[in-house]
C-alpha cells in the first residue's frame, strides 16, 4: 500500500499532464499505474477534476480578457485609419513613401447597400423552401411514447463532481 504523500505526487503528476499532453492514452496509463482501492481513486480522480475545473474557468477568464483586449486594440486601429483616410483625403494626398512605411489611398470593391429592401423588385428576390427539423417537437413526441422511423431516445451517463 502507498503512502498519501506517494498517492498525492502520483495525482499532482496526472494533474499536470491533462494541462500539459493531448495523448489520453498516456493519461489513462498513468492512472491506471496507480495502485489503491476504487473508494481512494475515485476520491483522488474528484480532486484532479476540481483542480482542472479550476484551470479551465482561469484559461476561460483570460480568453475573454484577451478577446476584449484584442477588439479594443482592433477598434482603434479602425479609427486611427479612418483619421488618416479623411486627413489624407483633406489635403488632397493619395499616396506618401517614407522608410517606416509606405500609404496610399486605394479603392474597395464596389459593395451593395440596400436603403429600404420593400422597395427592391421582386425579380431580385430569391424564395427558398426551408426544411428543418423541430426537434423539440420530435422530442417531446417519443417521450410521450410516439413510434417514429428513424429517431428515437437515449439515455447516457456522466460523473457528476461535488
Amino acid at each position: 500500500m502507498e503512502t498519501l504523500y506517494e498517492l498525492d505526487t502520483q495525482y499532482q503528476q496526472v494533474l499536470s499532464l491533462l494541462e500539459s499532453t493531448d495523448d489520453p492514452q498516456l493519461i489513462q496509463d498513468t492512472l491506471d499505474s496507480i495502485s489503491g482501492a476504487i473508494e481512494d481513486k475515485a476520491a483522488n480522480y474528484a480532486v484532479v477534476l476540481k483542480q482542472s475545473d479550476a484551470s479551465l474557468n482561469m484559461y476561460d477568464k483570460e480568453i475573454k480578457r484577451l478577446q476584449a483586449k484584442r477588439k479594443q486594440i482592433k477598434v482603434n486601429q479602425d479609427h486611427m485609419k479612418q483619421f488618416l483616410l479623411n486627413s489624407m483625403n483633406l489635403a488632397d494626398v493619395k499616396k506618401i513613401e517614407s522608410v517606416r512605411g509606405n500609404v496610399r489611398i486605394q479603392k474597395n470593391p464596389v459593395r451593395l447597400k440596400i436603403d429600404d429592401e420593400a422597395q427592391v423588385p421582386d425579380k431580385y428576390f430569391e424564395i427558398k423552401e426551408v426544411h428543418e427539423l423541430k426537434r423539440a417537437v420530435l422530442k417531446d413526441a417519443l417521450k410521450n411514447g410516439a413510434d417514429v422511423k428513424g429517431a428515437h431516445l437515449e439515455q447516457g451517463e456522466s460523473i457528476r463532481i461535488s
